[in-house]
């Protein structure tokens, strides 16, 4: 519950600012975009998405540093968080890095090397019959 609640607060409330920020701004259908931006500043502020887009860079190094105990952790512990099969908190880990390297939202950050191999392996896997 811990990683969980850590994935889905603090990694993913950093990483959606990236790949909205990306995204967002290239909805074509005005009606549609406004939608989305009226619900985003309804809880964000106004002016959140262009103050997104503009701190860029550091969202994305901060979500490399919130990323960073998954690196250390796979460096050291076995092929999945938490052992030799996936876990839920492997799917949910895979399902933010895949919204924030989404479209070319964010590049995958090179500092994490375990991690990348990581996504592939999960990726590929599949469960024993």
């Amino acid at each position: 519950m811990i990683v969980n609640r850590y994935l889905e607060n603090e990694v993913e409330n950093v990483t959606f600012k990236i790949c909205d920020a990306a995204l967002i701004p290239a909805i074509a259908d005005v009606i549609e975009r406004a939608l989305i931006v009226r619900h985003k500043e309804r809880k964000f502020g106004p002016g959140c998405i262009e103050r997104w887009i503009q701190e860029r860079e550091n969202l994305i190094a901060e979500a490399t540093r919130l990323l960073c105990p998954f690196e250390q952790t796979l460096s050291h512990c076995g092929p999945f968080l938490f052992g030799t099969a996936p876990v839920y908190s492997d799917f949910l880990l895979f399902g933010i890095l895949e919204n924030f390297t989404f479209r070319d939202a964010a590049p995958f950050p090179v500092d994490l090397p375990t991690l990348s191999a990581w996504r592939e392996r999960l990726t590929s896997y599949r469960y024993p019959a």
